[in-house]
């Protein structure tokens, strides 16, 4: 249950920690690659 609890709070905070910092490392670095738009439609979706 405890697990669960730590869980469940952190599931979308790690989400977004690991989504936010590779958006940030692909959308400079790579603006006009197939890599930005396909971050931006993972993130979308």
């Amino acid at each position: 249950m405890v697990n669960i609890s730590i869980f469940l709070p952190f599931s979308p905070i790690l989400f977004l920690a690991l989504l936010k910092p590779w958006d940030e490392s692909f959308t400079p670095h790579t603006p006009h690659t197939p890599h930005t738009p396909h971050t931006q439609v993972g993130i979308a979706s």
